[in-house]
This record gives C-alpha cells, structure tokens and sequence, in this order.
C-alpha cells in the first residue's frame, strides 16, 4: 500500500470522547500456506459480528503479516452476539460463531473493543478455523475516562500480536478464580485504581503528543498471574524510555494490576522509535513495602528495589513495520499514535507453578462441636491445617440435598434431589441460633452419643438434625423470615428454592419421592408453584422450614469460603454427573430429562456388570435451546462456594452410557450419542441371522452346570423351551426389573443364597448376547459391550460371523463415533467452561474416547491422573511423565486408598511396580504398605510435572504408621461395585489434634516445599 493510501486510510483528526472516532490498524502474524487468508470479527457492528461473510479481511503485507485498518466511531455499537450454532450464510455456508463469543458485553463507556482472527481457507470452499484462547480486548481510548469526556485521545491505534493456533490451557487456568481470588489474591483496595491508572496512561499520551510528530506511546500488556502482594510487575529496556541498557531495577517502568492478572502500562517513546528490546520484570521494595512507585505513592528517597524474578534481558523485540511507520507519520502534530505490542505470550516464570492439596468429604470429619457427621463449620479447621501443611486446595465430594427416601439410600452424595439445594446434614446447629436450657442439654448429649460411633449413622443424624431444626424454626421463623439478609438471599435464588421447598413437602405428604405418583401435583407450572408455597397457606412452615435450613447452610458454607480464600486455600467443589431420578429438577423440568433412561458406565475391571446410577439421562438438545441455562445457573450457583470444580464423569460430556430402564445393571448399555449398526449394514456383512445374535443365549446345559441337580427346578420356573437345547425366558421373566421383583427379599428365607445365586445367574444369562436391540429406532443395533467373552459369541456357528462382529466391534467403540464425539463434547463443554470463573478439572477416566484429550486442551478443562488407572496399554502410571495441565493422585473416594491398593497387588506386581516406577532396582518391595512406603509414592506424586497434586487425606496419614488407622480396608469411602454401599466412613482423628500435630504437618510442608509445591516463582 501506498503511503498516501495509508494516511487516507486511518483518517486523522483531533478527537476526543464527545466527538470520538479511532481508526485501529490490526497487525498479526500467521504464517499462511497459498488459499488461505486471515478475516477478524467480533461483536461490533463494523466487525461482523461474528459472520464470516461480514468480517474485515486483512492484507498480506509482509512475510507473515496481515494487516488492515479499521475506523470505529465510539462508543462503540454492538450487535447482539450469536448463538453457537445460529445464523444466516456466511463463507463457509453458515456463521462459524468464535469460541468464546457467546457472552459479550460492552464496557460501561462503549470503549472496549472484543474480537478473535480466524483463517478463512478457500481451498475446501470456505472453511473457517477461529484462534483459540479468549476474546481479544482493546482499549481505544486509554487514559480517556468516561469522567473526563474532554480528554484528547490518539485517533490511531496499531494492534500487533500473533495467531494462537494452539490453545494455551495454564494460562486460562490461572485466569480463574482459583488463582485471581485465592492463591494469588490481591485486595481490591491494594491495587491500582481505574482512575489512577487512567491518569497514568492519560499521562504517556500526552507527553507523546507533545514529543513531536512521530512519536508514540507504547501501551505494554502482559499476562503475570503469579505475583505476591506487595511485588510489581515493570517492563525494562534497551531505550531510555524503559531505563536504558544500564538503569536497574529502580528504573525499569512499574504496570498497573488494574486488570488482574493482567498488568498494563503506557509508555511515551520519541519520534523515529521503531525498534528496541525490553523484558517484564518482577520487583520488591528493599524496605518490604508495596512498590511505592507502583501504587501511586511518593516513592523512598532512596528508591531502593530488589528484582524478584526476571525474564531473559531483552528477550521482547518491538517492530514497526515500513506501513506501520508511515501510518504513524500521517498522524499531524499534536496528536500520537498508540502502539501495542503483541500480548500473546505471558510473562516468561523461570518455572511452572506447582500446588498441593487433599481430598476429603465433608461428611468424612470429625470435630468436638458436631453432631456425628462433618459440618460446613469444620471446613476452617482444614483450612488451617492445609495453611500448615503447606496445601493450596481443599477438595470435597458433592454436598447437595440427596434426602430422597429416608434410608440409607440417601447416603450417596452424587444422587441429588437438588442441584442447588444443601444438604441439611452439614448444618450446625449451635451456630443457626444460642441454644439454651433443655434444648441445649439435649443437643449436647445427642452430639456425644453420635460423635462417639466410628462411622456416620446416616438416617440417626438426619432424624436427629431434623427433630432440632423443627424446634429452633418454630422459634425463629418470625424474626429470620422476614430480616433482610434472608430476603436478599431468597430474592436470588427464589427459581430453585421454591421448587425445591415444594418437592420436599409434597415428597413428605405423599410419602415418596416419585412424583409420577403424585396425581393433580405430579407436574406443575410456575405460577401453580407459587401459589400452593405462597406464605398465608396452611402448610407454609413446610415451606419455611426448607428455606430457614437452606438460608443457614448458605450462610455457614459461604463463611468457610471467604475464610478459605482469605487464607489462600481454594475450595474445590464436586459437579456430579447426573440426579437422582425423582428430584425437583426432574420435577421442575422434566422437558430437559430422558427419564425413560438411566445414566452408568460399561463393564470394567471394577464392575465386570457394569453399572447403573439409575440416574436420568440429559435430553441435550431442549437444554441448547437456551443455551444451557439449567447449566449455567447451577454453576453459576456452585461459584458462590467454590473456586475451583470436578466434573464427575466428563466423558458423558462427550457420550453417556445410557441404559434402558428394563435393566439394573449396567451390562445392557449402550453410548448416547451414537450411530448404530443399521440392519443392512450387518446383512451386508454376512450377518444375517438377527434372532441368534439378539435373543439371549441359554442352553438347557448352562443350567445344570451352574445350579447342579436343581438346574431343572430353574428351567421349569423360568423358561420355556424353543428347539434344540435353547431355552427362552418366559414372559414375566425377561427383564432383570421383573426378575428383581420375582426374586426379591419376600423370597429368600432359608433358601436365600440360592436364590441371589439364581438371580444373579439369570441377569447374566439375559445378558447373553452379541447384538443389542435399539429400544428407540428400529432396524438399528449395537454390540453388547464386551461381546466376546460372552458364551453367545463362543458358540457362535460360523467363524465368518466372528470376523465380522469383531471388525464391527472396533469400528463401532473405537472409529466410527469419534467425530460424533469430538463435536458433542465441544457443543457443551464451552458453556460449562465459561459459565463461571472457576477452574474447571474433569474426571477424565475409563474407556476414553480419541477426541478427549484435545477437547479438554480446547476448552482448558484440566485433567485427571490416577496411577493405577493409566492411559494406554500399562500397568502403572508413571507420574514423572505426566502432562503439566493435569491433577494428580494416589487414589480416589471410588477406589481402595494407597495402602489396601498396595496389599491387594501380588507379590510380581509389586515388584514390577517397586524397580520400573520407583526405580528400586535389586531391592524387595514391602509386602505391606508401611509409612515409609507410603512416604515414597506420595514424594514421587508431588515431585510430578503435574500442576496440582491432590491426595485423599487417608494417603497423607498414611505415612504415619502411629496416626493412620490400624486397618487399610477400613479407609476406602466407596464401593463403586456394590450398587448397596452405604458412605458412611469417618476419620478416626479429630481435625483440630491433626493440626495440633505439629511434627505431622511440619512434614507435610517440608515434602510440599522440597517439591516446589506451593511458592509464586
């Protein structure tokens, strides 16, 4: 381009915010092959909006540059943003919508410009790949406040940076809450003002204004997450403006933490700047203070700064380009340019940052003040241990309502009747009102007589919790009902808490939870909801006591969140997969709900039947309709406690093993989404005989050698013959819901291990198959999961038909669906992800599709290693060589802990374990897990690449053979195999003489400390 071309181009004038306009030159650099070019889009009006067809399509201006400038009138007008999956015609056919654009807002004066670069391929008609990573944001009137509207601004801006083809998943990481509110916490009032920091840049570009024309100011971004309080961020260089080659520390130039973690600074440069070097560095004031010249303050008479940590000298490069310079030129005397550096890379730390942490349900605790099960009010009590230990997290499972049926059953924390609602176990009493007299006696010896079980008798502390909470509502309801905290937090959460105290009611007076049974209040609409919980009703102290409880959870979780983020200890929630069947979500919104299906996972080492959650599975496509606003809310909801979350279960992000909800185990399943095997498909592969590779296949033989002579008592009771020696099920028997309720506990008397022998037998048998039926599109099939180890498959006639079940085997699990995969994930995952600003971390395990991996680097979703649940074909994990973006562990609350793992392997496997992971090549591996043993693994685990190491509480008192429990097996909290396993375990230890253990903890810190775990640099 011409110089004159590009003087007309930006269009120069003297400007400011009452008659406004900023012509912004984008520079990026992409290196293209031939057909591809280089478009920008976002939310403004004069940027498309997101359309391909409308974006600006920048020129090819110098070996891997584009360029091209665009004029903006301020404030700025946005159009309203796309929906993912939306939209009219663009280059490609249709809106190929930005990751990341989904919720964009202006800033409070139109200023703020959001976009994203993509590549637009003509070579495959179209295409279009956006960058990864965030939104891009540009301030184009830096130094110019809405307060002072007649402040001259640069009518030129020169955006520089560079394409981010890959994703960057720490640096989103360490943009969530978990490190900007909590381990790298800065306090609103310590940090650079919005005014001051618009005074600071106001200044720069001044003094380049009156410098000449020519000159410019420079406005350095950087992305430093990691920064104590009390350390500055500065930018140093080789130009005078910056220090000069030999000026120090004290000289280099001080940023701004307005924008966390982001730090930003406006430096004016002299006409004739086009090229000089510079680094980011770290500094501290010599005396201890805040970096006086940072925040604003006069700094020491002696300005005395010590460097914390550096990246390389002169490492940066700042280039303008011949049009860039021209461009800068054109702007007349009197006015500047504003430049900025490309922002893409963060501050270069001499190492990654690496925390610690422990694992341990709430109700797992114990305290001299609760009553038989960890409350919320114990939560400080491990904040302080994790502050002496040396751990940055605290992690817990789900803590969500799941009372549903008033028995063991509701032990299962991943069961909910609510996704918001708290569960009222975790309550403390003594902190919800001053209890007196008889009613404080009571409690008193109630607490006794349950804290002194060693393990949580569920229903005996709900009966109980409830029984007090009654009394204490009927005593406060009037006073707390109507005070001003409890309506502001009614106000907000109102849409679930009103539901949810209805379910519970209705659940109490119908004396179940399966609300199908319900009649007239089966389904309700939102006004019929308001109305039956409407505070005159006769029945409102139903409804008031639900929302006293909830209103005191809240109060007491959320107290123990600030406690822990004020301390640096991020709070890591638990999101599980499903809910339980009859909840008030279900109930509220049953349109988002497949509930003829049930939720579980395919056979596996752990459960060779499987298993069935029995929870409902999600209808996807009515939850896009709104963009998942039942997600959205629930997580939305969950980041007023937490800073950080697991997704349980991540890959039925991706597909969900569905069962038909005939079936109790697991062994039926089949994945959702999926494209099954049509009829044609299978006949065209010689298969053709759809009754033998369907029907389940039982020989009169399979009988008697597993019953001996009373195989015939069996076959009679429960089969009809067919031909041969092929036996059917009868009728009333051909589901494994009709056998539980054939062979169910009125049948079992004296004869009642034959009869679970029975029926465990016949599920299998109804199991027995190599093809699966579709239940919902006929002429559609699907393989029995493990289909050959199944006698059908043995005793299949034709060799031919293995073959071809085998070839359509791997092609169904293991080739055909991963597309289909990869894009269910990413139509979800992204909303989940930027439905809140916590770190997100997914249970990544299992039977792991291809896509996954990638998917989860997409969306900086971290993942999960467990040492004896590695990827690939191995036996052990071997955490050395574990990705940096990944949670690390020795076990988890599915599993048996470090110690029984240990003496459940036999004597080869640990030595295969002791010389290839541990590296103790020539020595005897214990033959049990003493402390030292212990010690070992979890030195090896902290020493990992991976960013977080989280250990269950039960590993790291494993090393301690005085403190841990005398007996392994007793630590595990579930049995994933046993569909009856009630959670009930508790630490034997009091949380406080833990933290009085100073020997203990003291090791705990010096095992973190040694492994780098923990420090800012």
């Amino acid at each position: 381009m011409a110089a004159n071309a590009v003087a007309d181009e930006v269009g120069l004038g003297s400007l400011s915010l009452k008659e406004a306009a900023v012509s912004v030159r984008f520079s990026v650099q992409f290196d293209s092959t031939y057909g591809q070019r280089v478009i920008l889009s976002g939310p403004a009006e004069a940027l498309g909006n997101y359309d391909p067809a409308k974006a600006i399509a920048l020129d090819y201006r110098h070996p891997g540059r584009w360029c091209s400038t665009v004029r903006f009138q301020l404030p700025l007008a946005l159009a309203p943003p796309v929906a993912a999956g939306q939209g009219g015609g663009g280059a490609a056919g249709s809106v190929a919508t930005a990751p990341g654009a989904t919720t964009v807002k202006a800033d409070g004066d139109g200023t703020t410009l959001e976009y994203k670069y993509a590549i637009l391929d003509e070579r495959d008609g179209g295409s279009v790949t956006w960058e990864l990573g965030p939104l891009r944001a540009l301030a184009l009137t830096p130094g110019a406040a809405a307060e002072t509207p007649t402040l001259p601004i640069a009518p030129l801006l020169l955006a520089q940076g560079v394409f981010r083809a890959k994703s960057d998943l720490p640096r989103d990481v360490f943009c969530s809450s978990a490190f900007t509110d909590v381990v790298f916490r800065r306090e609103p009032a310590a940090r650079v003002s919005t005014a001051v920091r618009a005074a600071r840049d106001a200044s720069a570009v001044a003094a380049a204004m009156v410098a000449g024309q020519g000159a410019v100011a420079v406005r350095f971004v950087v992305f430093a997450p990691r920064v104590v309080a009390g350390d500055t961020v500065c930018v140093a260089g080789d130009h005078d403006a910056l220090g000069g080659g030999e000026g120090g520390v004290a000289a280099a130039v001080p940023l701004d933490d307005t924008d966390l973690p982001y730090w930003t600074g406006t430096v004016a440069f002299p006409p004739g700047t086009s090229r000089f070097s510079y680094h980011f560095l770290i500094r501290r004031s010599a005396s201890g203070d805040s970096d006086a010249a940072a925040t604003g303050a006069d700094p020491s008479a002696d300005g005395v700064y010590e460097e914390v940590v550096s990246e390389a000298r002169h490492s940066r490069q700042f280039a303008l380009l011949d049009d860039d310079l021209t461009a800068v030129r054109s702007v007349k005397d009197g006015q500047t340019a504003i430049v900025v550096p490309p922002c893409d890379s963060s501050f270069a730390y001499p190492r990654p940052w690496k925390g610690a942490g422990v694992a341990v349900p709430v109700f797992s605790l114990r305290s001299s003040t609760g009553c038989g099960v960890g409350e919320f009010v114990d939560l400080e009590a491990m904040v302080d241990l994790c502050v002496a230990s040396g751990w940055q997290m605290l992690q817990l499972l789900p803590v969500n309502d799941t009372t549903a049926y008033g028995d063991y059953r509701d032990s299962y924390p991943y069961s909910a009747v609510s996704s918001f609602a708290l569960h009222p176990q975790y309550i403390h009493l003594p902190s919800v009102t001053d209890l007196q007299g008889d009613l404080a006696d009571e409690y008193e010896a109630e607490s006794a007589r349950l804290n002194a079980l060693p393990e949580i008798d569920y229903v005996d502390v709900m009966a109980v919790k409830m029984r007090f909470l009654r009394r204490i509502y009927a005593q406060e309801k009037e006073e707390v009902l109507q005070s001003r905290a409890f309506l502001d937090w009614f106000n907000a959460n109102q849409s679930w808490a009103v539901p949810y105290a209805l379910f519970r009611f209705l659940m109490h007076i119908n004396g179940s939870c399966e609300f199908d049974g319900w009649g007239a209040r089966s389904s309700m609409t939102p006004g019929e909801m308001e109305a039956l919980a409407a505070p005159d009703t006769f029945h409102f102290d139903h409804i008031g006591l639900a929302l006293f409880t909830q209103f005191h959870l809240h109060r007491q979780l959320q107290a123990a969140s600030a406690y822990a983020s004020q301390r640096s200890v991020v709070f890591k929630g638990d999101l599980p997969i499903g809910v339980n069947r009859y909840c008030a979500d279900t109930w509220q919104h049953p349109e988002l709900f497949r509930l003829h299906m049930q939720a579980g996972a395919p056979p596996d080492f752990f459960s060779t039947a499987g298993q069935n959650w029995l929870f409902p599975t999600y209808d996807w496509n009515a939850m896009a309709t709104d963009g998942y606003g039942w997600w959205r809310a629930r997580l939305g909801h969950m980041a007023n406690y937490f800073h950080a979350y697991r997704i349980d279960h991540i890959l039925g992000f991706f597909r969900i093993w569905e069962v038909p909800h005939s079936f109790l185990t697991g062994m039926a399943g089949r994945f959702r989404p999926v494209i099954g095997i049509t009829k044609q498909e299978l006949e065209s592969m010689g298969l053709w005989d759809m009754d033998r590779y369907t029907r389940p296949y039982v020989r009169e033989g399979f009988l008697y050698d597993a019953f001996g002579g009373r195989g015939g008592e069996v076959k009679d009771r429960f089969f009809v013959h067919l031909y041969h020696d092929r036996l059917g099920f009868r009728p009333e028997y051909d589901t494994e819901r009709k056998l539980a309720a054939a062979l169910g506990p009125e049948e079992a008397g004296a004869d009642g291990a034959f009869i679970k022998a029975v029926r465990k037998e016949l599920v299998n048998l109804l199991n027995n198959v190599v093809l699966l039926t579709d239940v919902e599109e006929d002429g559609v099939y699907h393989p029995r999961f493990g289909l050959e180890r199944t006698s059908s498959f043995a005793e299949l006639p034709s060799e031919q038909w293995k073959s071809s079940l085998r070839q359509l085997y791997h092609d169904y699990f293991f080739v055909r669906q991963e597309a289909l995969w990869r894009a269910s994930g990413l139509a979800k995952l992204p909303a989940i992800q930027a439905a809140s600003k916590m770190m997100v971390c997914g249970e990544d395990l299992g039977m792991i599709p291809a896509c996954v991996p990638d998917v989860l680097d997409q969306t900086s979703i971290m993942g999960l290693r467990v040492q004896r649940m590695p990827e690939g074909d191995i036996e052990f994990g071997t955490p050395s060589e574990y990705p940096y973006a990944t949670v690390c562990t020795t076990s988890s609350h599915d599993t048996s802990t470090l110690r029984a793992w240990w003496e459940e392997l036999d004597g080869a496997a640990k030595g295969r374990y002791w010389s290839g992971v541990m590296q103790r090549h020539g020595e005897t591996p214990p033959a049990t897990a003493t402390g030292e043993l212990v010690r070992a693994v979890v030195e090896d685990h902290l020493a990992s690449p991976s960013m977080w190491t989280v250990l269950p509480l039960q590993d790291w008192l494993g090393m301690d053979e005085a403190v841990r429990r005398p007996v392994a097996t007793e630590e595990q909290i579930n049995d994933p195999g046993d569909p009856q396993h009630i959670w009930r375990f508790r630490l034997h230890l009091n949380v406080r003489s833990l933290l009085e253990n100073k020997n203990l903890t003291g090791r705990w810190a010096s095992m973190c400390a040694k492994a780098g775990r923990g420090p800012p640099y």
